[in-house]
């Protein structure tokens, strides 16, 4: 049976940019450190600032689980098994396929529902403190049609926004979470995928038997809320 690795890995580094044309860089070997061997594959990974561990379980390998918490090296339901799909169909009451998920300051943990078989994008958002599901927003049809593949995003709890990169119609969704109002952003450059091959382990990484070419999908923002930043995951650039 294979096992999937969730690991951790502290980096120290530092880098240069146009302002400053010369800085003495030290070269610091990355800790890696296992804290789970998964049978299903992970998706994507958050810590909360207390240490906590949350991982969602990729929705590609149709897991029984869409989020859990790692707990002693294992995954546990989160936050109940109840909002689970248990191989089972998904409904409004429970997750559909999850991806993205990231903690903001107030370390609530933001979860992407993609609703690749329901056909609504949602967004979650759950108080680790309590267990509690504190905001379930779905993005309108017209703004996220079926077939979107929104599978990242980036919370300004500072401002009261949420921002979905969508990679099937390449775009980025703004939610105003003051009115659970949604806008896109698409049709530019800076969204699209470039010609440049992924290469992992020195082979090129394939989707549907041919090279990728995946757009916008990387996105975060800036510590103080006033800058988006985001890219392709084909691509060299950030904007």
């Amino acid at each position: 049976m294979i096992k999937h690795t969730l690991s951790v890995v502290a980096v120290s580094f530092l880098f240069a940019t146009a302002a400053i044309p010369a800085i003495a860089q030290t070269a610091v070997a990355p800790q890696l450190d296992v804290v789970a061997a998964l049978e299903s594959r992970p998706g994507n990974v958050a810590v909360s600032s207390g240490g906590r561990v949350f991982t969602t379980l990729h929705p590609l390998g149709s897991p029984a689980m869409q989020l859990v918490e790692i707990v002693d090296g294992k995954p546990v339901a989160y936050p109940n098994a109840q909002l689970q799909r248990k191989g089972g169909k998904s409904s409004d009451a429970t997750f559909d396929t999850l991806l993205g998920l990231v903690f903001d300051k107030n370390d609530r943990l933001w979860v992407m529902d993609m609703g690749l078989d329901i056909g609504k994008t949602r967004v979650w958002a759950i108080d680790i403190g309590t267990g509690a599901v504190v905001e379930k927003i779905e993005v309108p049809a017209d703004v996220a049609p079926k077939g979107s593949f929104a599978q990242d995003l980036a919370v300004d709890e500072t401002n009261g926004w949420v921002y979905l990169a969508d990679i099937a119609n390449p775009g980025i969704i703004a939610i105003n979470l003051k009115d659970k109002s949604a806008r896109r952003f698409g049709g530019h450059p800076s969204l699209q995928a470039e010609d440049i091959d992924m290469v992992i382990d020195g082979k090129v990484t394939q989707f549907g038997g041919k090279p990728a070419r995946v757009a916008v999908d990387p996105i975060t923002l800036s510590s103080d809320r006033e800058t988006l930043f985001f890219g392709p995951m084909n691509g060299t650039s950030w904007y």
